[in-house]
């Protein structure tokens, strides 16, 4: 698997869009939440998302879940700006509908790198765990 954007859209299409980030969350060392979700839960995407509407839940700020000390953070989104400069085709980020937010499960350095070249809305890939929330989202 190549874990791009396209790779993804062509998964959903073929109804196997779960297969495609349960690997994926698995090569990118996000095993816990690969287990989480596996074989339950709704997903729904990718769709284009404003990254405005995006909580991370990763960082160095200090009231974040996964910290991360400033210079390793600052270091991985660079890189990962300079590789958006290159053409990279950046796999949607990974979001779980939580508490009515859709908080980044897989994406957060995407997403700092996406905004910091100017992007404003990206493909995202959303799992839902409620149905009522998932039948009221696909509404």
């Amino acid at each position: 698997m190549k874990f791009t954007l396209k790779e993804s859209k062509k998964y959903a299409k073929s109804g196997k869009l779960d297969e495609w980030v349960i690997k994926f969350l698995e090569e990118t060392d996000n095993r816990n939440f690969a287990n989480h979700v596996k074989n339950k839960g709704y997903w729904v995407g990718p769709i284009n998302i404003k990254l405005s509407k995006l909580k991370r839940c990763c960082g160095p700020e200090k009231e974040m879940k996964y910290k991360e000390p400033k210079k390793t953070w600052d270091k991985r989104v660079s890189s990962m700006v300079e590789d958006i400069k290159l053409g990279w085709d950046v796999p949607p980020l990974i979001v779980w509908f939580l508490n009515k937010e859709l908080s980044i499960a897989d994406g957060s350095h995407r997403v700092e790198a996406l905004r910091k070249s100017g992007i404003k809305s990206y493909w995202t890939i959303t799992w839902f765990d409620n149905p009522k929330e998932y039948a009221a989202y696909k509404r």
